[in-house]
């Protein structure tokens, strides 16, 4: 009996060893991460070794299993972050509600001050504000609402993704379609507070307001014409 292979996917300009690695892919860029796939490949001693992804807004090393890690893949993961320096996600199956695996090191001295991380949670609002990830005790497995609504969106377009007979997402299309939601999301929670503030507070919440519809017109014209506006990389 033949081999089962994993499927090549073509996405972004990257051709993915899997179907797998190209729906992360899809969900970096939804999230609004800027990745590079297979950067640079690396000698760990007698291994050589090639990482999935880069992501460059934390210079965080990503590496993308179908399963759980083995040691073995977990040890090459280590010799990773003990060699670069850079810390790395250990992403197993596909985008989910759930926490995944962080390596880091805290120092320059030997393994023993490698930090093993369970359940580093990928959240979008303090990624954008604070260039990390999260890293909480909380539990939030299996949990959708215990996450923020851009890593929900980001979720469910990596899930629903279609790559067969030529198809592929956009993915300025993704930065968008997330950008619109989280906007009116936001006009929606101004918008049920606006009846129990004091009058002087009336007054920013509708330039809160007008703001929010402008850049949501905004992009959902950008939707329309597949233009990057400006505001977009603020």
């Amino acid at each position: 009996m033949a081999q089962i292979q994993p499927i090549e996917t073509v996405y972004n300009g990257y051709r993915f060893r899997s179907r797998l690695e190209a729906r992360w892919a899809v969900f970096f860029d939804a999230m609004g991460f800027d990745w590079t796939y297979e950067k640079e490949g690396f000698h760990l001693g007698d291994i050589y070794y090639l990482p999935d992804f880069w992501i460059e807004d934390v210079k965080y090393w990503a590496e993308v299993k179908s399963e759980k890690f083995t040691s073995n893949e977990k040890r090459k993961c280590e010799l990773l972050v003990l060699g670069s320096k850079r810390p790395c996600l250990l992403l197993n199956g596909i985008p989910d509600f759930k926490g995944y695996t962080l390596i880091e090191c805290i120092s320059e001295k030997p393994k023993e001050d490698l930090v093993i991380i369970d359940k580093a949670f990928i959240q979008f609002g303090y990624f954008r504000s604070r260039r990390r990830f999260e890293f909480t005790d909380e539990i939030y497995d299996g949990d959708k609402d215990g996450f923020d609504l851009g890593y929900q969106c980001a979720v469910k377009f990596a899930k629903q993704a279609r790559f067969e007979h030529g198809k592929t997402p956009d993915p300025m299309l993704l930065k968008l379609r997330t950008r619109e939601i989280e906007l009116k999301s936001k006009a929606i929670q101004y918008r049920a507070i606006d009846g129990f503030v004091e009058p002087e507070q009336k007054e920013i919440i509708r330039q809160e307001l007008q703001s929010i519809y402008k850049q949501i017109l905004l992009t959902q014209q950008a939707i329309m014409d597949k233009v990057n506006p400006e505001w977009l990389s603020r």
